[in-house]
C-alpha cells in the first residue's frame, strides 16, 4: 500500500476527477441511457462498453488486492437493498440520467438534471436523516461472494472480470452498423476531447481511474452517493439549517474529503468535455413536466440509494468490479427492473405531452383559419 500525506491524495484525487468527468462526458457513460437504448433500439453500443470496464476493474483489482494482501471494503446485506435499488432505478430513469449521467450532463446545461441532483441530495439527506439509524438492524455483515462458491478472491475475481468483458465482446456484435445514432456513429478510438469517445475506449479509462483510487486509497471506492449529499449538506449550512449527527453523514462528510475533491473535479472535466465537443447549451425542455420528473426522480433515486446502500456506480460498478459482495447482486435486479418501470411511464408521459402539444398546434391553427 502507498504511503501518502493527505494533501497529495487531494492532488491526486483532484487529477482523477478532471480525467473522470472528460472521460463520462466524452465516453457518455450513463447507465440509464445503456439500458435505454437496449430497451427501445436493441443497441447495446453504450452498455458493452459498461461491462468490459467492470470485468478490466475486477481483474486489476483482484490482482491488486492479492499483492497488497488487502481487500476492498464490503456492504452490508438485506432484502432492502433490492428495494433500494428498484426504487433508486424507477428514479435516475424517470429524472433521465443516473448519478455519472448527472456528472456530465448538468455541465451540458441540461436544467432537468440540475433539478435532479438537488433531489438526489435531498432524498439521500431525509434518508440519512430520519431512517439510517431505525433501518440499521435490517443490514447484516457484509457477505462476499467469493466466499459462497467456496474460491479464493483472486481467483474469483478474474473469473467475474473475465465474464463481465467477454459479454461486453459478445454484446458488440449486435451493435447496429448501418443506421447508428448519431452519438454513436461520432465516437471513435481517439484521445481528441472534441470528438466523441468510443465507450469501450471510456470504460477502460474509467477502470483506470478506479484501479489508481484503490492502490491511493483502499477504503475509499469510487461512488457519487456521499458527495452529492455534502453538497445538499453545505448548501443547507449556508442557509441555516444544521442535520443531526447521524453515522452516515456525519461530521466526516461535511468537510472536504478525496471522493467529494474528485466528484467536484469530475464536474469541471466534463464542463472542459462539454467546451471541448462544443457541446454546451442551456437545454430547459418545453414541457414543465420534464422538470418536475427531473426533481421527483432524484429524490426518489436518492432516497433509493440510501435504502440500496450505493448508486449504479458505488454499488452496481464497484459490487462487481472490486468488492464482490452479495449487496451488489441484490442490487443489481432492483436497478435493471426500477430502470425499465421508469422508462415505460416516461414513455406514457412523453405521449401525453405529445398530444397535448399536438392538441395546442391544432387549435392555433383553427382559430387563425
Amino acid at each position: 500500500m502507498i504511503s501518502l500525506s493527505e494533501e497529495s491524495v487531494l492532488i491526486i484525487y483532484a487529477a482523477l476527477g478532471i480525467v473522470l468527468g472528460l472521460t463520462l462526458e466524452r465516453g457518455r457513460i450513463c447507465f440509464v441511457s445503456a439500458f435505454r437504448d437496449v430497451f427501445m433500439f436493441k443497441n447495446p453500443w453504450l452498455l458493452n462498453g459498461i461491462l468490459i470496464s467492470i470485468g478490466s476493474t475486477a481483474i486489476a483489482t483482484g490482482v491488486l488486492s492479492d499483492y497488497l494482501g488487502i481487500r476492498p471494503i464490503m456492504l452490508g446485506t438485506s432484502w432492502l437493498v433490492i428495494i433500494g435499488g428498484l426504487i433508486f432505478g424507477l428514479g435516475v430513469s424517470l429524472a433521465g440520467a443516473c448519478t455519472s449521467g448527472m456528472l456530465f450532463r448538468i455541465p451540458e446545461g441540461y436544467v432537468a438534471n440540475l433539478l435532479e441532483l438537488v433531489g438526489f441530495s435531498a432524498g439521500i439527506l431525509l434518508w440519512a436523516e430520519f431512517l439510517e439509524v431505525p433501518l440499521s438492524h435490517l443490514y447484516s455483515s457484509p457477505i462476499s461472494i467469493y466466499s459462497i462458491v467456496g474460491l479464493r478472491p483472486d481467483v474469483y475475481s478474474l473469473l467475474t472480470g473475465a465474464v463481465f468483458i467477454i459479454a461486453g465482446l459478445y454484446l458488440s456484435r449486435f451493435v447496429p452498423k448501418k443506421t447508428p445514432t448519431k452519438s454513436e456513429s461520432q465516437a471513435r478510438w481517439t484521445l481528441d476531447p472534441r470528438r466523441a469517445w468510443d465507450p469501450r475506449l471510456a470504460g477502460l479509462i474509467l477502470a483506470g481511474i478506479v484501479v489508481v483510487m484503490f492502490i491511493v486509497t483502499p477504503t475509499s471506492l469510487l461512488g457519487f452517493t456521499a458527495p452529492y449529499a455534502t453538497l445538499g449538506a453545505w448548501t443547507l449550512s449556508a442557509v441555516g439549517v444544521t442535520m443531526r449527527s447521524v453515522p452516515w453523514v456525519g461530521q466526516g462528510y461535511l468537510g472536504v474529503y478525496p471522493l467529494l475533491v474528485l466528484t467536484i473535479c469530475g464536474f469541471v472535466g466534463a464542463a472542459l468535455g462539454a467546451g471541448a465537443g462544443r457541446n454546451f447549451r442551456v437545454r430547459i425542455p418545453k414541457s414543465k413536466t420534464r422538470l418536475i420528473q427531473g426533481a421527483v426522480g432524484g429524490l426518489l433515486a436518492g432516497f433509493g440509494a440510501g435504502v440500496g446502500l450505493g448508486c449504479n456506480i458505488g454499488n452496481f460498478f464497484v459490487g462487481f468490479g472490486e468488492r464482490m459482495d452479495l449487496a451488489a447482486v441484490l442490487f443489481a435486479p432492483g436497478l435493471i427492473l426500477g430502470i425499465y418501470l421508469g422508462f415505460k411511464i416516461d414513455s406514457i408521459l412523453v405521449a401525453r405531452d405529445f398530444k397535448k402539444i399536438e392538441s395546442r398546434t391544432l387549435s392555433k391553427k383553427s382559430v387563425s383559419h
